[in-house]
This record gives C-alpha cells, sequence and structure tokens, in this order.
C-alpha cells in the first residue's frame, strides 16, 4: 500500500478532511443524491490517495489518485438506495499521509418510490396529473366516492417535503391547478392521502 512507502518522510505528509460523516436523509428507490467531502493537502510534497473503500449501495466518482502540495480534491459520494432500509456503512481512505487510513461513516434510508395502499391500475385511473412534464403550473384530478379532506404534497427526491396542500374534495370528480413555478427543474413526487389511502405520482419540471 502507498502509505507503507517513504517513511522517512511520512510524518511531514498530513490531510486534512472536511467531515467526519455524510448524512444523506431519504431517497427514493432507485433515485440518488449526493454529497460531497473535500481531501487537503497541507505537506510540500504531493500525496497519493491509494484507494477508496465505498460500500454499496453508496459510490462515488473518484477513489485513487495525487493530490498536489497545497491543492486539495472534491470527492462526490452518491447514495442510490434499492431497498426500503436504514443504510449506516463506513467508507475507508487509504493513503500515504497522515492519518493513512481515514473512515467517514456514511449514512441515508431508502423510501417506497410510490406508496399506494390500492392497486397501481387503480391508482392510474382515480388519480391523474397533467401536464407532464410540466413548466409552471401542474393540474390533477381526482374520481372517487370518497368526500373530506384530501392532503397533497409535492416532494423532492431527497424526501423533503416542498409544498403541502390541503383540499375539501365535495364531489366525486375534483380537477385542481397547483402553481409550481418557484421549483426548481427537475424530479418530484405529488403524493395524494385521505383516509387509509396514499398515492404518489412521480411529476418533472422541465
Amino acid at each position: 500500500m502507498g502509505f507503507a512507502k517513504n517513511k522517512g518522510s511520512i510524518d511531514s505528509r498530513r490531510i486534512r478532511y472536511s467531515t467526519d460523516q455524510l448524512e444523506f436523509g431519504s431517497v427514493f428507490q432507485g433515485d440518488s443524491s449526493i454529497m460531497e467531502f473535500t481531501l487537503a493537502n497541507l505537506s510540500t510534497q504531493p500525496i497519493s490517495i491509494d484507494s477508496m473503500n465505498v460500500p454499496i449501495p453508496f459510490y462515488t466518482n473518484w477513489n485513487a489518485g495525487t493530490i498536489e502540495a497545497g491543492q486539495s480534491k472534491t470527492v462526490k459520494i452518491f447514495f442510490k438506495p434499492q431497498d426500503e432500509l436504514f443504510y449506516f456503512r463506513n467508507l475507508i481512505v487509504f493513503s500515504d499521509a497522515n492519518p493513512y487510513t481515514k473512515t467517514i461513516t456514511l449514512s441515508g434510508k431508502g423510501e417506497n418510490l410510490l406508496p399506494t395502499s390500492i392497486p397501481e391500475d387503480e391508482s392510474e385511473a382515480l388519480f391523474i396529473t397533467y401536464p407532464n412534464p410540466f413548466t409552471d403550473n401542474l393540474s390533477f384530478e381526482l374520481n372517487n366516492n370518497f368526500y373530506g379532506k384530501i392532503y397533497l404534497s409535492v416532494i423532492n427526491t431527497q424526501g423533503k417535503i416542498i409544498k403541502e396542500l390541503i383540499v375539501d374534495k365535495q364531489n366525486a370528480l375534483i380537477k385542481k391547478g397547483l402553481d409550481l413555478s418557484l421549483l426548481g427543474q427537475g424530479v418530484y413526487f405529488l403524493k395524494i392521502s385521505y383516509e387509509n389511502i396514499i398515492i404518489s405520482k412521480k411529476i418533472t419540471k422541465k
């Protein structure tokens, strides 16, 4: 390993890490979230990052190379959960500088992509969104025999609720428009809930 070389000069080679842990929060299955950390070379000579042990379902865009004297390297870590689980993993960096090994804790939770308590083909007929993709305004229709309060949430791919709304449904068919002009471009989820029913739709702002 690289950290066993040049023992006479090892003590002068030092790395500073920007963090000891990365917490991704909730991410929908099949989607991904990105966080970063930085390795700074505090010495007057190049240092070698020999390898990074990044456990699944976490991934990286860089896991070995040289960092020149006085320079730094920003590393992206991707969290791509495939199951509805809480993940707690250790990323380990091996280098020829002090500290020669470094552990960074990674954590995150995989969330069910489309939680629904009714069959998907039925939810497609009951709950319609359009246009999709949309620009600033999105409309939806809900057609069923439920009457009462409908709870709507717009959620990003990190599981954060961006917008919430309560609608009083007084007819079998309800149509409503949503002003989502303040959202950035990307993928979101529109979730409605009533009684014990939850239905989610993937929506895209272009």
